[in-house]
């Protein structure tokens, strides 16, 4: 059903899971949950189905919210009309708000969302806030971290072993059938953990600093290894490409995890930290530049795709947990969420129902940014 029209949001949403109990004359202690809230009125995301059903906009029904604020529940009571209908929310607009309503929803605003609402747009966010975004951290990068380290070394095997197929004489096929054994091997020997342990430890990249200009160049070459060299070119092609490639959505989640944790955070699944740990997994290994270089050059084919998915399920999830990017737009008319490119993948609607039903009494993570 349609919203009515005319209905424009004014007022900035806070996402809650609030209890709610409806009466709307005939019907009597219905109950429901706020999934959103705002001084003008409330998202309902789970109410009675047969309610939701027979429930039209311009109806206007009672509402006996629960506010818990500092350790207290209140139970506030006012009088909405119902604006927006769908299969899954009902949207509700307060009617005739008394201030004394008015100022029990700003206190409950401001005790729960603190920094949220005082520091505006770049500010770092606290409270249960932080704690339900350190939750969302956790359990996607958890969820998903591992899967794209694991991919990634299933690739670089086949590419391998692709490139010894390919070889042009005998001497490169024994050299390059050599390598994809060896790496075999070790991806069945531990490999993705020890990659993922060389993840949480490595900072950056290692630097090489490229000549100017041709004579300089000549002049280094001289003395910078050749094989290095290369691999270092190698590297920075994968970190340039990842970043171009997925600016929008690495820009809105740096700019979330700021917002939450401070101006020091970091994900370990950021394209910089990746080659490097990848580098620094090869030399523990002992792998050649010839090794490095295959695993550098099929991340920039492969990585893409899953660090994009990953980066756009976070940033909603965190969006959803409160913590929006500073320049989001939010959804049209009651949607009610602030939106990244595209939804969570379907896989991860669990993830993010749990988050919801529990994520916001999840302890922090000891090191909520650095420990992505």
């Amino acid at each position: 059903m349609e919203p009515i029209q005319g209905e424009r949001r004014r007022y900035r949403r806070y996402p809650v899971a609030l209890d709610v109990e409806i009466h709307d004359g005939e019907r009597t202690g219905i109950t429901g949950k706020i999934r959103d809230l705002c001084l003008g009125g409330v998202l309902l995301g789970s109410a009675d189905p047969t309610w939701v059903g027979l429930t039209q906009p311009g109806s206007v029904v009672d509402l006996l919210i629960s506010l818990p604020v500092a350790g207290v529940v209140d139970h506030l009571s006012l009088s909405a009309r119902v604006v927006r209908v769908s299969d899954d929310a009902v949207g509700l607009r307060f009617e005739k708000l008394s201030k004394a309503a008015t100022a029990a929803l700003q206190r409950y605003i401001d005790t729960t969302f603190e920094s949220a609402t005082a520091g505006g747009a770049g500010s770092e966010i606290g409270g249960p806030i932080r704690e339900r975004a350190a939750a969302v951290l956790q359990l996607i990068t958890e969820q998903r971290g591992d899967m794209i380290l694991d991919a990634w070394l299933r690739a670089v095997e086949e590419s391998l072993w692709n490139s010894a197929d390919q070889a042009a004489n005998d001497l490169q096929r024994s050299q390059r059938n050599g390598n994809a054994v060896w790496f075999s091997r070790l991806c069945r020997q531990g490999a993705l953990a020890k990659l993922a342990r060389s993840l949480k430890q490595h900072k950056s990249v290692r630097q090489v600093v490229p000549p100017a200009t041709p004579d300089a160049a000549a002049e280094r070459l001289d003395l910078v290894d050749r094989d290095y060299f290369e691999t270092w070119l190698e590297s920075s092609s994968l970190v340039t490409h990842l970043e171009e490639d997925l600016e929008e959505p690495l820009e809105a989640l740096r700019s979330q995890l700021n917002r939450a944790f401070g101006t020091d955070a970091v994900l370990d699944l950021l394209p910089r930290r990746l080659a490097g740990a990848f580098e620094a997994w090869c030399d523990d290994e002992g792998l050649d530049g010839e090794i490095k270089r295959a695993g550098l050059s099929e991340g920039r084919r492969m990585l893409p795709r899953l660090l994009g998915g990953y980066y756009r399920d976070l940033s909603r999830l965190l969006a959803d947990a409160g913590v929006p990017p500073e320049d989001v737009e939010l959804s049209r008319e009651w949607g009610g969420r602030a939106v990244a490119s595209r939804p969570a993948s379907k896989s991860y609607a669990g993830g993010a129902a749990a988050i919801a039903a529990a994520g916001r009494g999840a302890a922090s993570p000891g090191d909520p940014a650095g420990g992505a």
